[in-house]
């Protein structure tokens, strides 16, 4: 009973998780096929939903992890073995670890620069701090693809 209950709270951990992430790519190119002539104004509105939605990523991640530590360390019978016990767990590190750099070490440098260049516009793209912000936010979205691809894997993974 006890390993259903950690697996499906696990699952649900997960799986809200990857939404987050998927309505995350979702939101952030409709408000800038919207906003497209207000590049500054759509940056800033999808900033704040990033920055929202990162307390509930880190919440539902912390539950995930706990459940995956009854599962792992728990000694349920029945639990996993071989694979199935250490692949789920490795890709939940892995996803966490992932946002955790992001979150940590990324994302605020990202902020104090969007603070600094203040306007996005067409005329400021060659400005030295647009071009390191382009990069920052390149790294920002292939460690956001990565982490979906870690969390995917441990939720398909987990329900086997």
């Amino acid at each position: 009973m006890l390993l259903t209950w950690a697996r499906a709270i696990r699952a649900l951990g997960l799986g809200i998780w990857l939404g987050g992430i998927i309505m995350a790519f979702v939101v952030a190119s409709t408000v800038f096929k919207v906003l497209e002539k207000d590049r500054t104004m759509a940056g800033a509105i999808v900033g704040a939903c990033l920055e929202a939605g990162q307390k509930v990523k880190l919440g539902v991640a912390i539950i995930a992890l706990a459940a995956e530590a009854v599962i792992f360390f728990g000694g349920i019978q029945g639990a996993p073995i071989g694979w199935r016990r250490f692949v789920p767990a490795a890709m939940l590190l892995l996803a966490l670890a992932t946002t955790l750099v992001a979150t940590l070490w990324l994302e605020p440098k990202i902020h104090e620069l969007r603070k600094e260049i203040a306007d996005f516009s067409e005329a400021t793209r060659d400005d030295p701090k647009r071009v390191e912000f382009r990069k920052l936010h390149g790294m920002s979205m292939g460690l956001l693809f990565l982490e979906a691809i870690f969390v995917a894997a441990a939720l398909l993974t987990g329900l086997l």
